[in-house]
């Protein structure tokens, strides 16, 4: 640890690193002003809270099926995933294997009856079109903002200017 913190001033800024590092944990206002350090319902993602929703839905009706160990995780990377939207795809990554196994527990524990496995057909042709009209949406919604980007306005022409210029 110590060599780590030594090796830190081996930088232009060699002290100014650790107070640049000390003023973005102290600032409050930083945290909502950049957008990957927001809460998650801060944007807006239809696949990603689908993802969420569903995930946890599941997770929470097959609990008894899952090692505690299991559970634990999910929940404290959804909170952290809930809290800021860069925590987001290491939920996924996470949750993944514990939602597949709590899909597996869950249709594992439909009666076999032949009533029963066309529900559970029907629901699954009724969610994968969920899915792909969820994607499609949140397709044409970026490629909608995409479009929007100009480098009049996205590109910071004045900032290089003042640049060149001084």
């Amino acid at each position: 640890m110590l060599f780590s913190v030594l090796a830190t001033l081996i930088n232009p800024y060699q002290l100014g690193l650790w107070r640049e590092v000390w003023s973005s944990i102290s600032d409050n206002a930083l945290r909502w002003s950049i957008a990957e350090w927001q809460p998650i319902l801060f944007i807006f993602d239809l696949p990603a809270l689908a993802y969420i929703s569903f995930s946890s839905f599941f997770t929470l009706k097959a609990r008894k099926f899952l090692k505690l160990e299991e559970i634990l995780i999910f929940a404290v990377f959804l909170i952290q995933s809930l809290l800021s939207v860069r925590h987001l795809p290491l939920f996924m990554i996470v949750s993944f294997p514990v939602f597949i196994k709590s899909i597996e527990s869950v249709a594992g524990g439909i009666s076999s009856t032949a009533s029963a496995k066309r529900r559970l057909e029907k629901a699954r042709r009724y969610l994968s079109r969920g899915v792909l009209i969820l994607f499609f949406v949140q397709m044409f919604l970026n490629l909608n903002g995409f479009f929007g980007l100009s480098e009049s306005k996205f590109y910071p022409k004045n900032a290089v200017k003042y640049l060149k210029d001084n």
